[in-house]
């Protein structure tokens, strides 16, 4: 019996409880140190790292360019389509979970219809053109 004991007593304090529960993650936003130090005249504002679940607010002037837009998202290494909600006036949002730190505004840059995409903390507004 008494080895039961030290061996429960030894694993109490080895043993360390977390500080806080473990819940879905959010969207995280994180600027490289490096981007911090240059002047807001280089890059785009809202370019960093983005993970988590985000939404994209998509603008476009023809409502047909966005199931191309969806299309070449779901080719984008490390992120999931969660859910996409388009409208007949332009205006549609896109719900992407990014598995890695990506720099998402920088890669939908990159999709040919993309005119801008502008990362504002939790969101990105991408215009298409």
């Amino acid at each position: 019996m008494r080895i039961i004991t030290e061996a429960s007593d030894w694993l109490e304090s080895e043993v360390k409880t977390p500080t806080r529960s473990i819940s879905e993650p959010g969207p995280t936003y994180k600027k490289e140190a490096e981007d911090e130090a240059e002047s807001d005249t280089e890059g785009d504002v809202g370019d960093g790292l983005y993970q988590g679940m985000l939404e994209l607010e998509i603008a476009s002037v023809d409502p047909k360019q966005v199931p191309d837009f969806v299309s070449h998202l779901q080719q984008v290494p490390d992120l999931q389509v969660v859910s996409f909600k388009g409208s007949s006036s332009g205006e549609s949002m896109v719900v992407v979970v990014v598995n890695r730190p990506l720099p998402l505004p920088a890669i939908l840059r990159e999709i040919p219809s993309v005119e801008s995409a502008i990362g504002d903390g939790g969101k990105i507004q991408v215009t298409l053109g």
